[in-house]
Parts: C-alpha cells; sequence; structure tokens
C-alpha cells in the first residue's frame, strides 16, 4: 500500500461527495434540461455523467478497454452523455448508484496501489506521464465538473454544494 495511493483515495472521497451533494441539489424536473444559455450539454444529467464515465474508464488499464469500439457497450448505460437524447441518460438514483460503484472501485484501486504501481507509466499519455499523474488528472476532472453542476445549481436560483 503506498500513502500517495491513501491521500489520493482521501481527496477523491471528497470530490465524490461533492459530485452526490451537487445531483442531489438538482430537482428532478431540472435534471434533463438544459441551463438557462440553451446549450444542449449544459444538462445537469450530462455533466454528472460524463464524469462518472470517466473517472470508470480510468479504472482500465489500456486505452482499447478505456475508449476503444466496444468501450461504450461495456458502460453501466451504454449512451453518450453528450450526444444521445436525454430521455435516454440515467436517472438521478441510478446515476448515484453508478457514482457510488465507481467511487469504490476508485477508492479500491488507489488504496491497494504500491508506489511502483503509482509510478509506473500511464497508457493515458495526456493524463500525465504516471499513473499518479493520471489520477491527479481525475481529480481535476471530478472537480471541474463539480463546478459545472454547481454554476448551473446557481444560474437557476438554487442552494449549491459545499467545497469538502
Amino acid at each position: 500500500m503506498s500513502r500517495i495511493g491513501v491521500v489520493l483515495a482521501d481527496q477523491f472521497a471528497r470530490t465524490w461527495a461533492e459530485l452526490r451533494e451537487a445531483i442531489e441539489l438538482t430537482p428532478d424536473d431540472e435534471w434533463r434540461n438544459p441551463d438557462p444559455c440553451g446549450h444542449h450539454y449544459l444538462t445537469p444529467v450530462r455533466q454528472a455523467l460524463h464524469a462518472v464515465n470517466a473517472a470508470h474508464a480510468y479504472l482500465h488499464r489500456s486505452k482499447e478497454e478505456a475508449f476503444g469500439p466496444e468501450a461504450l457497450r461495456r458502460r453501466r448505460f451504454p449512451v453518450d452523455p453528450e450526444q444521445s437524447p436525454v430521455e435516454q441518460l440515467p436517472a438521478k438514483s441510478e446515476l448515484l448508484a453508478y457514482l457510488d460503484d465507481t467511487a469504490r472501485a476508485v477508492d479500491d484501486r488507489l488504496r491497494q496501489a504500491t508506489d511502483a504501481e503509482l509510478e509506473a507509466p500511464s497508457v493515458f499519455p495526456w493524463a500525465g506521464g504516471t499513473v499518479c499523474e493520471q489520477w491527479v488528472y481525475m481529480l481535476r476532472h471530478n472537480q471541474h465538473h463539480y463546478a459545472v453542476l454547481n454554476t448551473m445549481l446557481r444560474t437557476r436560483g438554487l442552494p449549491t454544494g459545499q467545497w469538502k
């Protein structure tokens, strides 16, 4: 077990709690509605599903498994969060269950990681040179989508999640 892996797991737990809170604060009647600016991707369900899908993808140990042609079909929800009709995207309760399962899998992976595993080259070069950098990249990704969800809540005049 790596001390760095434990620290990363603890920080991920915070981002999962933030994402969960922002999702729970989104009223059901706003879950599938685009932001008032009208851009279809700025929809709570699209942002939340993309964030969880990405973290789940980076659990794979190859680009092919994570992002290859068969990857979409292997996802819990085999839909494109950016392009699929919003009616095909998961309900809040389904997304929260997926978030919880993904959070557990990320936590397990990081808490069991050795220093050697974290220092190994990442198979996702755009995310950084090492596996550790790849997970820091995903922390930043989670925070980005949490911020987008919070911004959507704020523009709707709704309460926002709290930084953890």
